[in-house]
């Protein structure tokens, strides 16, 4: 007798991208990827969509003609890990992403950084629903030549419900910057956080014009957050 393959949400990356929208055709060929396709038929006839399958009880899937005690199980454990799958991947997924804007202009990158001899390593944000992270690399260098071994990072993963204010600063080149090279500003968007007063502000550098933009994201991010915290 064969043995039925086991099936994890995960043995595809794709499964679970959209579940919620899924109708009852896309989750019946979930479920015959999954090893209960022959239950398919009940769930099409019952017009069971991925909305409406973590709702199912056992009653209900009683009710639907699976008789088997194991086969319910199976079903509801299989759309219990697409679950929890798809709330991984919303909680993982990239909102946005930017990279520190630490000049105002190549030639005031060059001038500072001796033509590029002793470069700075800008800093990356990634933003997902919960959380920012800001990732810091210092490098260790032999002149512009970055060496493979003594690199340092730092990663501040800032969770969004616990940002109480978003403000966005619009920072003009200096003077001489912007004479001479036309060079724009920068937008500083600035957050602050309930933590220890040493570590309460944070502060983005972007490109001029991105900062309404970035913040407006950030915000609707910091909602989202708080309200889940709050239920």
């Amino acid at each position: 007798m064969d043995k039925q393959k086991s099936y994890r949400p995960d043995d595809n990356k794709h499964d679970a991208v959209n579940f919620d929208s899924w109708d009852s055709a896309q989750l019946v060929e979930y479920l015959a990827k999954a090893g209960v396709g022959e239950y398919g038929e009940m769930f099409m006839a019952h017009k069971i969509t991925g909305r409406l399958a973590p709702l199912l009880t056992d009653n209900d899937l009683k009710e639907m003609g699976i008789a088997i005690v194991g086969d319910r199980l199976r079903v509801k454990a299989i759309i219990h890990n697409l679950g929890r799958k798809v709330r991984f991947d919303t909680r993982m997924k990239i909102l946005w992403e930017g990279t520190e804007r630490v000049y105002h202009s190549s030639a005031q990158e060059t001038c500072f950084t001796c033509c590029g001899f002793f470069p700075i390593d800008p800093s990356t944000y990634k933003l997902t629903h919960n959380h920012l992270r800001i990732k810091k690399v210092t490098p260790a260098r032999c002149g512009p030549i970055e060496l493979c071994c003594c690199k340092e990072y730092t990663i501040n993963s800032i969770d969004l419900s616990k940002i109480d204010d978003v403000d966005v600063l619009g920072e003009p080149a200096p003077c001489c910057v912007r004479v001479f090279c036309c060079a724009a500003g920068r937008d500083l968007i600035e957050l602050q956080t309930k933590t220890k007063p040493e570590d309460a502000k944070v502060v983005l550098a972007l490109r001029q014009g991105d900062g309404e933009r970035v913040s407006t994201i950030i915000m609707n991010q910091i909602e989202d957050a708080q309200v889940i915290e709050r239920d």
